[in-house]
């Protein structure tokens, strides 16, 4: 990088003028470097990251594997810290880069949740981290006050996050942080470095945002809470209508091709039952979309009775044959999704699953719905439920 500054000037003016033409050449030559990577989406590198779906609600992020070059969704390792009020905070560290996942403690509200003093306290007083003082002592730190500043980003998928950074003087650094407010309590990303990278490793926590891959999942009321949060509905959830009736035992979700109406005929619903959504990448009709794929709804936290509807896509030959046979598994109706209920005596569960079809349907698409819940009692019982759910469900496309 070559810059020049005109004279005379001041020595703030001259740093300033400086700083502005590396950032400048900075995202010049990252966004050269990307452009040299496989096509994100739509190339023919994509057809592992097309096929993945979220199955929990730690976030993933999309990346380049340097064996066969071809997009793929990561799969963190993480250590999970126990909070009070059945809360829960998890954890990895992939690149000088920190993942976490908060599920909030229940008596704490979702605002308080997305504050960027609270997270950055919570996860100090949490995972240790140590400062030296006079010599070899060491003492942990369990705070870093507010932030110097906060800001929000609006990332390439159209979610909102919060964008934080704390000057760390005794160290000459900076600690980094992106937060992404969820129903269940927020995604963080962070990373500590010199205070001279500070607008660098903005940019390169940034392009991270855009490719994390993020479930939205709560409990009925902690969704409640999040759609009043508007700013923070991500764009693929703005149609998105969820109507939770506690009295009648009874919700509604609308999201995009999908509609589902379940009362306490299916299950006992209840305000800490849960509701998952897996947004993802797919081709639909040769088409490249987002939205969400994988709908999970529990009765209760235990996650032992539950529904799930997903999206099944036609796999892409470079898949394998294993992939291909478990297509024309599902497309001929084998168990799980021959409509048969099974019951297990030892376990005491029982199940039960079918295809859907949509309104508008596509030869390259099918959806599966399973049912499973404890003490079934009967086949009877687990189709007089399945046929509550499907009687009320509904697929454009």
């Amino acid at each position: 990088m070559e810059a020049s500054c005109p004279l005379p000037d001041t020595y703030t003016g001259a740093r300033k003028l400086f700083r502005e033409a590396y950032v400048k050449d900075y995202n010049i030559a990252m966004t050269r470097l990307f452009s040299e990577a496989p096509e994100y989406l739509s190339g023919p590198n994509n057809v592992f990251l097309l096929d993945s779906s979220l199955s929990s609600s730690f976030p993933e992020i999309s990346f380049v594997d340097p064996n066969d070059d071809n997009w793929k969704l990561s799969n963190f390792e993480i250590k999970s810290y126990p909070l009070d009020g059945n809360g829960r905070l998890m954890h990895c560290s992939a690149d000088g880069i920190n993942f976490y996942k908060l599920k909030k403690p229940g008596s704490v509200s979702l605002e308080k949740t997305n504050d960027p003093k609270y997270i950055m306290d919570l996860i100090l007083q949490n995972i240790r981290s140590e400062r030296t003082l006079y010599g070899n002592d060491k003492y942990r730190i369990l705070s870093f006050g507010k932030p110097a500043s906060t800001d929000l980003y609006r990332d390439a998928v159209g979610r909102t996050w919060i964008k934080a950074h704390w000057i760390i003087d005794f160290a000459d650094s900076v600690q980094i942080m992106y937060i992404l407010p969820l129903p269940s309590g927020p995604v963080v990303i962070s990373s500590i470095q010199n205070s001279a990278f500070l607008q660098d490793y903005q940019w390169d926590m940034q392009k991270c945002c855009d490719h994390i891959f993020a479930a939205y999942e709560g409990s009925f009321t902690e969704w409640d809470d999040f759609i009043a949060l508007k700013r923070f509905v991500p764009d693929f959830l703005n149609d998105m209508r969820f109507d939770w009736r506690h009295s009648e035992q009874s919700l509604s979700l609308n999201c995009g091709p999908l509609f589902i109406d379940a009362d306490k005929q299916v299950f006992d619903w209840a305000n800490d039952s849960g509701l998952f959504l897996a947004p993802s990448w797919y081709k639909q009709k040769n088409k490249l979309e987002l939205g969400i794929r994988k709908i999970i709804l529990d009765r209760d936290p235990r996650g032992k009775e539950y529904i799930v509807l997903y999206r099944k896509i036609k796999p892409d030959p470079k898949l394998g044959v294993n992939a291909m046979e478990n297509w024309n598994d599902i497309a001929n109706e084998k168990y799980p999704f021959n409509g048969k209920p099974g019951i297990s005596v030892k376990d005491n569960t029982g199940s039960v699953g079918v295809l859907v079809k949509a309104r508008q349907p596509d030869p390259e698409t099918i959806h599966t719905l399973y049912l499973s819940m404890e003490n079934p009692l009967s086949e009877e019982n687990l189709n007089r439920r399945m046929s509550a759910l499907t009687q009320k469900l509904s697929i454009e496309h």
